[in-house]
């Protein structure tokens, strides 16, 4: 997973992260298509149960080493391109059925490297919330 992941970053950045290559690359890492959306296998497709949490894990594992490993000083790769290229992520955060592999998106999400590239402003708290309460036992 780690090779398919950095040899993705190292394409894109040869091809001077170029927006429609990194388009097409989002859709395939989220399992998205022209004419079919979401029902297709990606790595990061956050609603299709055929791909297994243990990959999703694992490609989260490694996507801020990889993607901060080619981006470096990169002048031509602007906060736009950054987010982007963390969409994917943020996708599964929000849309991930199960709550462990939203708690690892989260986590990508807030690495300290790649912050300047997510959605700033909004508070982490209410966007936690994944809309199921948490079951507070019997009342007495």
């Amino acid at each position: 997973m780690r090779h398919y992941v950095r040899a993705s970053f190292q394409y894109l950045k040869l091809m001077k992260w170029d927006r429609e290559m990194i388009q097409e690359w989002r859709d395939a890492m989220v399992g998205e298509s022209e004419g079919r959306k979401g029902d297709e296998l990606g790595p990061l497709n956050p609603g299709n149960m055929k791909v297994p949490d243990g990959v999703r894990y694992h490609v989260l594992d490694v996507w801020v080493d990889e993607l901060v490993g080619f981006v470096g000083e990169d002048e031509e790769m602007g906060k736009e391109i950054g987010v982007l290229l963390m969409e994917p992520v943020a996708r599964l955060e929000r849309e991930g059925r199960g709550k462990i592999v939203k708690q690892r998106a989260r986590e990508v999400l807030e690495d300290k490297r790649v912050r300047g590239w997510v959605d700033g402003g909004k508070d982490k708290d209410v966007e936690n919330n994944s809309g199921e309460e948490e079951w507070g036992g019997f009342d007495d």
